[in-house]
């Protein structure tokens, strides 16, 4: 019988931009990567360039320019998306098992990168049906600053046009430059080479581009306005305090109004049906009026968009809406340093740059006392406890403090080898320990 069994094709990688001159990495990806790629970028040891993430399936790039990212943008095999710049470390964040690189170019190779994520091509197809002596003609008949780009064996060549005439030539895999004759010739004979496979051709004639409005911001702060919503409840009162409802805020937004589908569902003729958004944006809570009927007070002020927080007056209808931050649970010194039975350790926790031995209970938090110091917006100075009997491992949150385990944002989990923690900015891994 034959077997129904087939091999999953392999994943296409996406294709590499020239390489340049490699500054930091490859490394690993986490957040203090980043943090040292802006100590280059403030030592003026990459004036134009990129940060790449790469991955098997994916590569997200942030474009320098003068020191300071300039534009981002997503690569997925051979499809460019723009990424805004605020979100770029979001992005990064999705990526699994990524290796980053900061590479040092010249503004054109830049340039010529950015319009990827910003521009199509004016024509794209493959040399079997393109010829590239032919464009070459006519964008220098037409003197257009222009840009082409030549993809094979999973590397772009890139050529920048000036007023028509070929000005900047950069080969994706270096041996492919014949290294003789004019920067015309040169890519010409790389595209029609003896034994040569087709290459796919993009030609680019609009190559005008806007900064994103976070150029120039160091990729630290852009992590810090990326930091995800701390834990908080919305509240609506009534105007005598009596509490009507209260939800945890979840992204990425919630609706308030008459409506029952709605998030916040207030039953009042005074409120519309869909009166009023919450959302977490850049580092703080932005409140929308929906084009409500009534109207949305903020601290006494009608607003139709404005940041709020836990002191701020929100008046909906005759109601009353406030941001109820979870407090910092108070925890006796005594009970952090509870004796505690050791236990052969079978593997570890590992984050950041430690492991901790799973062989008793673990205090992640941070405050003064815990076994793990924990990063982030709105952690507690004891946060959790991760606790290990008789091989079997448990994470549990004190109070109304939350972590995430594999993605799912959890009180208490059951835990296994394998399985990822994050509590603020801080990831952690259960991993075995060998044989």
């Amino acid at each position: 019988m034959p077997d129904d069994k087939r091999n999953p094709l392999p994943i296409r990688q996406p294709a590499s931009f020239p390489r340049g001159d490699t500054v930091l990495g490859p490394m690993p990806f986490s957040e203090a990567v980043l943090a040292k790629v802006d100590e280059r970028l403030a030592a003026g040891d990459v004036s134009e360039g990129r940060v790449e993430l790469a991955t098997r399936e994916a590569r997200l790039i942030c474009l320098i320019h003068r020191s300071a990212p300039y534009i981002a943008g997503l690569q997925e095999r051979d499809v460019f998306t723009h990424v805004p710049l605020y979100e770029f470390v979001g992005r990064s964040r999705q990526l699994e098992d990524a290796s980053c690189t900061l590479l040092k170019t010249d503004l054109p190779l830049v340039l010529m990168t950015a319009i990827h994520f910003g521009k199509r091509p004016m024509l794209k197809g493959s040399t079997r049906l393109v010829d590239p002596a032919h464009v070459l003609e006519v964008l220098a008949r037409d003197r257009r600053d222009a840009a082409i780009a030549f993809e094979r064996s999973g590397c772009r060549t890139l050529l920048f046009l000036k007023d028509g005439s070929p000005a900047r030539l950069y080969f994706g895999d270096p041996t492919d430059d014949p290294g003789e004759g004019s920067l015309e010739d040169r890519v010409l004979a790389f595209a029609f080479g003896p034994g040569g496979a087709p290459c796919a051709v993009e030609v680019f004639t609009d190559l005008r581009l806007e900064a994103d409005p976070d150029a120039g911001t160091p990729l630290a702060k852009l992590a810090e306005s990326a930091k995800p919503a701390p834990p908080v409840d919305i509240c609506v009162t009534y105007p005598d305090g009596r509490e009507l409802r209260r939800r945890p805020f979840t992204e990425p937004e919630m609706i308030v109004g008459r409506d029952p589908k709605v998030d916040l569902f207030i039953d009042n003729l005074a409120v519309s049906r869909r009166h009023a958004r919450i959302t977490w944006h850049r580092g703080s809570f932005v409140l929308e009026d929906l084009e409500s009927a009534n109207g949305t007070l903020v601290d006494g002020k009608r607003v139709t968009r404005a940041e709020i927080d836990a002191d701020s007056k929100i008046e909906i209808g005759k109601f009353e809406l406030s941001i109820f931050e979870y407090p910092a649970e108070p925890v006796a010194m005594e009970t952090m340093f509870l004796p505690m039975k050791s236990l052969p350790a079978a593997g570890s926790l590992v984050g950041g740059e430690s492991s901790f031995d799973l062989d008793r209970d673990i205090l992640l938090g941070k405050g003064e006392g815990v076994d793990v110091t924990v990063r982030g917006f709105g952690v507690k100075p004891v946060h959790a406890r991760l606790s290990c009997a008789a091989g079997e491992f448990e994470l549990s949150c004190f109070g109304a403090a939350r972590a995430r385990v594999n993605g799912e944002r959890v009180r208490s989990a059951k835990l296994a080898f394998g399985d990822e923690i994050r509590i603020g900015r801080s990831r952690f891994k259960l991993v075995r320990k060998a044989e």
